[in-house]
């Protein structure tokens, strides 16, 4: 969540999410990555990835978190939040040769009768030059037992010359995706980070779904400071080419996007530490533009800010600003608010529609033990339900290896709900156990509290509560060998509380995951 820029976890991209959880187990190899790979996998700005290839020539190595805050455009905050999804190991001998990822996964769930869920995923790579990705996998509910979701792909890097060329599934995101940028393209702005998109050009996802992706064939052609994107995709019996190229300079990047139907032209660049962002795109069949722009910069020591503006002339304006100041090692504040101003409106009492959404976050740490946080955040609308408050405090308390956690949610409306659990953790070298139990007291629909459910990885889930009942979830975790990791699952939800009956669910689900 601090790395995505995100304060509450079911605004976060499931996606974004497991991709980043497989980082952990296989870090960024940043002292050996080219600059263009350090791009490619959205954790570092294009200035970002400029720096470190530049320093890394110059000095040599990276050889320590400290060294990696010292850099232009870091900062200890920054560097504290990507190291565990990087390596600073002078050399990528470890991952050489011929390397096998496989992960199996299955769930069996109660309600009203038996149902359930499984999928497999299989990643090959053959040194730096291959990588092929598989996945099959059923979702509860589907009619049949037959997997309902299929994903793979091939990537060849080839030897003489830099072009990368992939075939099946990818992702491919440019600019501040106005034109391009396949998944989720529009999230909640909150913290600074969020307000200014990484673009991370054509990638591999490798996900138990990868519904999100495209279809077809890409390929990347680099350059020294230039790189060329071709996408040629398939989605319903249409074709879709897109073309890409983008220039990459010191202080930052700008390129130049088009789709058979529309076209747009971006730059981002970091001077003196204010980054400037921006894109323009023009939408050929309706004749209409659209635009973006932002900027990010640090104030004095402590404090980080955003503003971003925003005209899509087919449908809707908007806005947004906020600000993070850190406490150091007493946490973080944060205030943001984004307003939506709609051309066509939401209902027909009124001429026009407006959102204004607003945040107020913080993480206090009051010793090394005991840690609180606070997260209020207001909605209001001129149509429907104009107000939808949301209050919500957790108390953490932490002393190796137990960690124990508690929340008070509260949501309004419609109606009011209530929400709350208790948490408890066990975590050494090889064992993480969490145990759960909560209770809610949610009426109307429209005063649901999501909240997030500790899983697997590549099983993100923060489901949405409603009705009036408890639920208890034990999630564990063990690494059984260097190679073999097991997770497992088990909870239920029950509903007695209910003046309408209403079936209870439970739910077991077992992951193994083997790399070799």
């Amino acid at each position: 969540m601090n790395l995505l820029g995100d304060v509450d976890p079911h605004e976060l991209d499931p996606d974004e999410v497991e991709r980043l959880e497989h980082l952990i187990d296989d870090p960024l190899m940043v002292n050996v990555m080219s600059e263009s790979e350090l791009r490619s996998y959205g954790i570092f700005s294009p200035y970002q990835a400029a720096v470190i290839s530049d320093y890394i020539s110059r000095h040599g190595p990276i050889m320590s978190l400290t060294e990696l805050a010292s850099l232009d455009g870091f900062g200890d905050v920054f560097a504290d939040r990507v190291a565990p999804f990087i390596s600073l190991k002078p050399n990528d001998s470890e991952n050489s040769g011929l390397r096998h990822e496989l992960a199996v996964k299955g769930g069996l769930r109660w309600q009203d009768g038996y149902d359930g869920n499984y999928g497999v995923k299989y990643r090959i790579q053959v040194h730096d030059r291959v990588i092929g990705v598989a996945s099959v996998s059923r979702s509860a509910g589907t009619d049949t037992w037959s997997p309902s979701a299929y994903s793979g792909s091939i990537s060849y890097k080839f030897r003489r010359v830099p072009i990368r060329v992939v075939a099946g599934d990818f992702n491919a995101r440019f600019g501040q995706g106005l034109v391009l940028w396949n998944n989720s393209f529009m999230n909640t702005l909150t913290t600074p980070d969020t307000f200014m998109k990484k673009p991370t050009g054509i990638t591999q996802p490798w996900s138990f779904t990868g519904s999100a992706a495209l279809h077809g064939l890409a390929a990347e052609y680099n350059m020294s400071r230039i790189k060329i994107s071709a996408v040629a995709s398939f989605a319903d019996h249409n074709f879709i080419p897109a073309v890409n190229v983008s220039w990459f300079g010191r202080y930052g990047h700008t390129s130049i996007t088009s789709t058979m139907t529309q076209a747009g032209l971006d730059a981002a660049f970091c001077i003196r530490g204010v980054n400037l962002f921006g894109e323009l795109a023009f939408d050929w069949n309706d004749n209409l533009p659209s635009a973006l722009i932002g900027t990010r910069f640090r104030t004095g020591e402590n404090l980080d800010m955003a503003f971003q503006a925003r005209a899509f002339m087919k449908d809707q304006y908007g806005a947004a600003a906020g600000c993070a100041y850190s406490l150091g090692q007493r946490g973080q504040v944060v205030l943001s608010a984004d307003t939506i101003y709609y051309l066509e409106p939401k209902d027909d009492e009124s001429d026009h529609s407006v959102q204004v959404k607003g945040l107020l976050s913080c993480e206090l740490s009051i010793n090394s033990r005991w840690k609180v946080k606070f997260r209020l955040s207001e909605r209001y609308r001129t149509w429907g339900l104009p107000h939808r408050t949301d209050v919500r405090t957790d108390v953490v308390y932490t002393s190796a290896p137990l960690v124990l956690m508690m929340r008070l949610n509260v949501l309004h409306c419609d109606g009011t709900g209530y929400l709350s659990y208790v948490e408890g953790g066990y975590m050494i070298d090889k064992l993480t156990l969490y145990l759960r139990q909560g209770l809610f007291c949610i009426d109307d629909w429209d005063d649901r509290i999501y909240v997030y459910e500790r899983d697997a990885p590549g099983s993100f889930t923060s489901p949405a509560m409603y009705g009036r009942g408890v639920w208890t979830a034990l999630t564990a975790a063990t690494r059984l060998t260097r190679s073999i990791k097991l997770y497992a699952r088990a909870s239920f939800i029950g509903y007695p509380f209910m003046e309408k009956k209403k079936p209870g669910k439970a739910e077991l689900k077992l992951q193994l995951q083997y790399r070799f």
